[in-house]
């Protein structure tokens, strides 16, 4: 614990964790964690650009994209982020495709306009699939949903809760 500090975290301490820009095609960003940001991750001007193993932790959104051609997320893991992903402010074709998500605790899955799609994710504790105002359209296939609004091809819903709590690594 640091001197001073309560050891409960609270709030945000970056307006912007990590700002991608102008990242070439086939651009890769991985293996980070980020927390306690108003945006985890920002990518501005990307095409065809992957990020993979991630964990976003109680960020206001996880991941915000803009003036975005194509975009990866692989094996990522967003906790308690009150949006996951904000696509672009303004009629751009944005794409985005989502694998391996692992989702707990988010009111907006999705806000602004674009495409996302997600496959072999698990979403829980959603609240809301669209942000208001958000024309995101959202599809996707073999995902699981415990308490989240349900979409795509192949769900699986649970009504228990799909996650342990561990105590002191018992």
């Amino acid at each position: 614990k640091i001197d001073g500090s309560t050891g409960s975290p609270s709030g945000y301490y970056a307006s912007i964790a990590l700002e991608i820009n102008n990242l070439p095609n086939m651009g890769f960003f991985q293996n980070a964690r980020i927390a306690y940001a108003t945006i985890g991750i920002k990518g501005n001007s990307l095409a065809a650009t992957h990020l993979r193993n991630l964990q976003i932790i109680k960020c206001a959104t996880a991941v915000s994209m803009d003036s975005t051609s194509f975009i990866w997320l692989h094996n990522i893991l967003v906790q308690g982020s009150a949006t996951f992903l904000t696509g672009a402010q303004s009629p751009t074709a944005i794409n985005i495709y989502v694998n391996h998500l692992t989702l707990d605790g988010c009111s907006n899955l999705v806000s602004g306009v674009g495409k996302v799609a997600f496959t072999n994710s698990i979403l829980a504790n959603v609240t809301n699939l669209l942000a208001s105002g958000a024309t995101m359209t959202v599809t996707g296939a073999y995902n699981g949903f415990f308490s989240a609004p349900t979409f795509g091809l192949s769900q699986v819903s649970s009504g228990s809760n799909p996650f342990q709590t561990v105590v002191a690594g018992a």
